[in-house]
């Protein structure tokens, strides 16, 4: 299979398959039935701020072979300057819209979905003056909208915004996606599947080898003490109902592609994710975010070729130090063994 592949430079890499034709347009980031696009993304700082310059996002898209660069705009704000960047430099950009963030106790941009009529058709405005102004490839909608601090709000006041990103966006000719169910709900719901479907033994199986965290030890012991596929009141015990909530949500919306995250270092548990997420969903997998929490090339040459298997069209590797994450770059231009282990990978590809 060909691939078109994109990559979050100090941010996240993204692929496309070009064997796989979403809906709303044909191979949307530039990518035909013979040739391959690639891609690279630098995300902001929880204050606005950049890592690096506009210019320095070009240089890491192109250290890596890259057509398409990811960026996250605040639709509410002005146009950031690297989108203008990337088009200056013949770059397809994937976008990650935001709807006002502000910051929650942790510092965090904090997103609450609008859930009026009159909030919805401002979102609507907003939304589609800022695709206008300089049109992605592909749009993702907010980021990790259940399992993480940057979207709060009901579960159903997201499906609200995200249905009304899907009709701004078609409506554009531009395939939309979800913000990315976290890695942790993502292996929770995957858990919960096999328990229902293979039973108990398949089930911890799974969970001894995604949860290996040293700050995952309760919840391990905990889905290893159920019984009857439930967990606990709490944290957990919401993420997977409103994970399970969202996933019938994206069943039945005319979402282009369904979008995971993912930090685990297990491809027998990526393959497991993926094939209940197609299950469950009926729609094609993509994951907005992938990473790991070291620079070991096997880690990336592994998840691309299981990803690779699996005929996903849409790849984001995290690339930027963050807590406790590793990126792919030293330095703008400047590749780490696991950055050179990507490139070699979809040069190959």
């Amino acid at each position: 299979m060909h691939r078109l592949s994109v990559l979050v430079s100090a941010g996240l890499l993204v692929g496309f398959a070009t064997g796989c034709q979403p809906p709303v347009s044909e191979h949307p980031c530039g990518g035909t039935t013979t040739a391959a696009a690639y891609g690279a993304f630098t995300p902001r700082l929880a204050d606005g701020t950049i890592r690096t310059t506009p210019a320095g996002m070009v240089i890491e898209g192109k250290a890596l072979g890259v057509k398409v660069l990811r960026a996250e705009q605040d639709i509410t704000s002005t146009v950031v300057p690297e989108r203008k960047a990337f088009d200056d430099a013949g770059i397809a950009t994937l976008l990650t819209i935001r709807n006002d963030p502000q910051r929650g106790p942790d510092g965090r941009p904090t997103v609450y979905p609008p859930n009026t009529p009159d909030e919805l058709a401002t979102f609507r405005t907003d939304l589609e003056a800022s695709l206008k102004a300089n049109p992605p490839c592909l749009v993702a909608v907010e980021n990790e909208e259940v399992g993480s601090p940057f979207v709060s709000g009901t579960t159903a006041d997201y499906i609200g915004e995200l249905k009304a990103a899907i009709d701004v966006g078609h409506k554009l000719g531009i395939p939309v996606t979800n913000g990315g169910i976290v890695s942790g709900v993502t292996a929770l719901l995957t858990w919960h599947d096999l328990f229902l479907t293979e039973g108990k033994p398949a089930a911890d199986d799974f969970a001894r080898r995604a949860f290996v965290r040293p700050n995952q030890t309760k919840l391990l012991n905990n889905l290893l003490a159920s019984a009857d596929a439930t967990v606990p009141p709490g944290p957990i015990h919401d993420n997977l109902a409103a994970g399970e909530e969202l996933i019938a949500s994206y069943r039945t919306l005319p979402l282009d592609y369904v979008n995971f995250h993912w930090y685990i270092d297990d491809d027998e548990a990526l393959t497991q994710a993926v094939t209940y997420l197609r299950k469950a969903t009926g729609k094609q997998v993509v994951t907005h975010e992938m990473g790991q929490y070291d620079t070991n090339p096997a880690t990336v040459t592994g998840h691309l070729a299981t990803l690779d298997r699996l005929d996903l069209p849409i790849i984001i590797w995290f690339d930027a130090d963050g807590n406790p994450a590793f990126g792919l770059h030293d330095e703008p231009g400047h590749l780490r063994p696991s950055g050179t282990a990507y490139r070699t990978y979809v040069d190959g590809h």
